[in-house]
């Protein structure tokens, strides 16, 4: 598996029940079922034909019979959570399914759940969508894989603050971390630089 996947589970607490959402195949619950102990494990998606592969890969592992795992066919915005502290990940998909997701499933804040979001693309319209429901941030990362920047933010009711340009990173030395806080910021300026040029209406 991907370093990307490792390090999405890693991020996965411990005794928590995890929500694998929009899972497709459910690489990123399998790893942190793998590495972490769960009090569940509940993958979700839309597509049938992912999770035919999520359950063949549970017969492969006995176990399609465990009560703490469970296959839900639909979309996220359906699930019905309770307060018993659950992480949720959402990686893979565009900003606009991210903000929808989490928008549906938290209308008043996370309480004692986690989030942890993986964008598809630039992450600059997904930070000001987290900014402005004040969540706390937790951590923060990026990761190359296949010479993409895929960046990995992990939320909480109380945390720190959300930055919108990749202020986070500063003490890191990283090249490539350093180099998607550059693009980050290019991206903030040619949209600033668009925005500024349209006719006022």
């Amino acid at each position: 598996m991907s370093d990307r996947i490792h390090r999405l589970a890693s991020f996965v607490r411990p005794q928590s029940i995890l929500y694998d959402l929009c899972c497709d195949h459910g690489y990123i619950g399998f790893a942190a079922w793998d590495h972490k102990p769960l009090a569940g494990l509940v993958f979700v998606d839309q597509s049938t034909n992912a999770l035919r592969a999520v359950r063949e890969t549970l017969r492969e592992r006995n176990l399609m019979d465990d009560p703490r795992i469970q296959v839900i066919a639909g979309v996220a915005e359906q699930l019905q959570i309770d307060d018993r502290p659950s992480d949720f990940v959402i990686a893979g998909v565009g900003i606009r399914t991210i903000v929808t997701i989490t928008r549906t499933l938290f209308p008043h804040g996370l309480g004692p759940h986690r989030l942890i979001v993986c964008p598809e693309k630039n992450s600059l319209e997904l930070r000001s969508f987290l900014k402005s429901q004040a969540y706390g941030l937790v951590a923060e990362d990026v990761v190359m894989e296949a010479s993409r920047f895929r960046e990995i933010i992990v939320l909480e009711e109380k945390g720190g603050p959300i930055h919108l340009l990749g202020e986070g990173y500063a003490d890191r030395a990283d090249p490539h971390v350093q180099n998607f806080v550059a693009s980050l910021r290019a991206w903030h300026a040619l949209v600033t630089k668009k925005r500024e040029a349209r006719p006022a209406p």
